[in-house]
């Protein structure tokens, strides 16, 4: 994959927290500790989008039985 460099200005007091996590090892790098939280900032919006997404399909259907009690129901009238 091709990597891009990019520049930051950043606090003090940020870089000093980075850098004691790469100390205790944590990380082997700067790079990798914001390559890890910012991956993690990633999947965190994007589970919170899907989230959305996901209660704005289901307006409305409250009324309808869960799928899961659905399939549950037809096992028991199976047997």
């Amino acid at each position: 994959m091709e990597k891009v460099q990019v520049n930051l200005r950043i606090e003090k007091d940020l870089i000093e927290k980075v850098d004691m996590l790469v100390r205790q090892g944590f990380f082997k790098n700067r790079t990798e500790a914001f390559l890890v939280a910012l991956n993690r900032l990633i999947k965190d919006c994007l589970r919170e989008f899907l989230r959305k997404k996901l209660d704005k399909i289901r307006q409305g259907t409250e009324k309808y039985p869960s799928p899961t009690d659905v399939v549950i129901k037809m096992h028991e009238e199976e047997e």
